[in-house]
């Protein structure tokens, strides 16, 4: 399991860093990654109905079986050769708590204001921390897996509805 914290100024949700990764891991390596229940990270000017069922994170397949096959054919044994990419971006949905919420309204920027000032006002820096903390919560909202296994496969339900 590799776990990606996307931090970055995209409010428009193009995912630039993180498509520009997957090009460049694919390239060099040869090792595709997918993401098989798509992606439902949406910018904060979506409509309010995309919005509601947006995500915080994203379950991606990284296909190593694909460069390094396992002795048989056998559909098992190439997906246990696989690996699984936890990506996390911040978001926000209108939904989180209120300080988040007060924050966001002075600040229309958030939580994609420049990363050029890396000086945060006490207010900035705990609103992104809270948001951090309000994402992970979702996250792992009913998880009652053991493992990372348990813990990719509850992050990797698909959304109610497809990504537009």
């Amino acid at each position: 399991l590799i776990v990606v914290s996307d931090g970055s100024c995209d409010a428009h949700c193009d995912l630039n860093d993180l498509g520009g990764s997957i090009r460049k891991i694919r390239a060099d390596l040869g090792i595709p990654i997918d993401f098989p229940a798509g992606i439902s990270i949406y910018p904060r000017s979506a409509d309010l109905a995309t919005l509601a069922r947006g995500l915080y994170w994203a379950v991606g397949r990284i296909r190593y079986s694909l460069v390094d096959p396992p002795p048989t054919d056998d559909p098992a044994a190439r997906a246990a050769r696989d690996g699984w990419l936890l990506y996390l971006k911040t978001a926000y949905y209108g939904s989180e708590p209120p300080d988040i919420y007060e924050y966001a309204r002075a600040n229309d920027q958030f939580p994609h204001e420049s990363t050029v000032d890396q000086f945060f006002t006490e207010s900035q820096f705990e609103s992104y921390r809270m948001l951090g903390l309000h994402a992970i919560t979702r996250l792992g909202a009913g998880f009652t897996g053991r493992s990372l296994d348990d813990l990719v496969r509850h992050a990797g339900q698909p959304p109610a509805a497809p990504r537009p």
